[in-house]
Order: structure tokens, then C-alpha cells, then sequence
């Protein structure tokens, strides 16, 4: 952040917590995918015949999301600005074998410094939810071993980045 503007801190700084909020929802759901992946196997290879009630039943056991919390946030910017002049000339004479010559010149800098500093504070909750919640409020309810896998792409499926460039 060595050169920016305040502009663009500032949208940082009041934007940055809610694509955090968004970017987790997305690990939200790759946890619960590989955690569905986990016990589909488990059943598969204990030869436990997959019905719509035992899928019920593991879908109600699933990890819950709880997110509430504050999220407080700052900057502090040095802003410089370094002006510098320099110029001169030179000059000579030359009067038979006698030769002089010179150079004259100036200089001048000066500077100004100025902090900036920005902060936020941020709550930040939502209901609790659970995995047999979230992909009924989808339209999903897994039944049948296909749509568990239909399930499973769903959490897994990534549609983008959500970060602010």
C-alpha cells in the first residue's frame, strides 16, 4: 500500500469485513462437502444401505455455523510530499592567455508529512445454521445417494472470488 488513495483505503477498510463474512461462507461449505464426502464413505464401505431417513438423520448431526462476533479495524497512513528545485548556469571568459571560468547554482527542497487514520467497528452475526437447513432453503434435500453427490458438488461448487481488487 505504498502509494494509494484515501478513497481506496476507505473502501478497504468498510468493505473488507463483509467479503471476510463471505469468503468464510464459502469454507463453510467446502467443510460441510468434505464432511458429507466422510460419512458417505464411511456408510459405502460399512455396507449400510443409504436410505432417506438415515440421510436425514446424518444431515441433523452435521457441524453447525454460529458466527458472532466484532470485528474492529484501522489504518494509519503517512502522507509526504518532498519538493525539490535545483538549477544553475556557468559561465566563462577568456581574455588572451587568462581563462576563468565558473559555475554557479541553487538548490532548495522542502517537505510536508500529514498522518491519516481511519477506523471501523464491525458486529457481525447471523442465525445459526445447519447444513440440512441450508440445502433445504436450496431446494436440495438428499434422499438417495445421487443427490447426496449432487449435494456434495453443490457445497464444493466455487463461483468466484468475492474479494474487492
Amino acid at each position: 500500500m505504498s502509494s494509494t488513495s484515501i478513497t481506496r483505503v476507505l473502501n478497504e477498510l468498510f468493505t473488507a469485513p463483509i467479503n471476510a463474512v463471505t469468503l468464510a461462507e464459502r469454507e463453510y461449505r467446502k467443510t460441510w462437502a468434505n464432511w458429507l464426502e466422510f460419512q458417505f464413505k464411511l456408510l459405502k464401505e460399512s455396507g449400510t444401505a443409504i436410505t432417506p431417513e438415515l440421510l436425514a438423520k446424518i444431515l441433523d448431526i452435521a457441524p453447525v455455523v454460529g458466527l458472532d462476533g466484532v470485528i474492529e479495524a484501522g489504518i494509519t497512513m503517512r502522507i509526504a510530499e518532498v519538493n525539490s528545485k535545483e538549477g544553475g548556469f556557468s559561465a566563462g571568459l577568456q581574455l588572451g592567455p587568462i581563462h576563468a571560468s565558473g559555475r554557479f547554482g541553487f538548490s532548495n527542497q522542502s517537505s510536508q508529512e500529514s498522518i491519516f487514520q481511519a477506523s471501523t467497528r464491525y458486529t457481525i452475526s447471523n442465525q445459526e445454521t445447519n447444513l440440512k437447513e441450508y440445502l433445504s432453503n436450496r431446494d436440495i434435500e438428499p434422499a438417495n445417494e445421487e443427490q447426496l453427490v449432487k449435494a456434495i458438488a453443490f457445497l464444493k461448487k466455487d463461483v468466484g472470488e468475492t474479494e474487492a481488487e
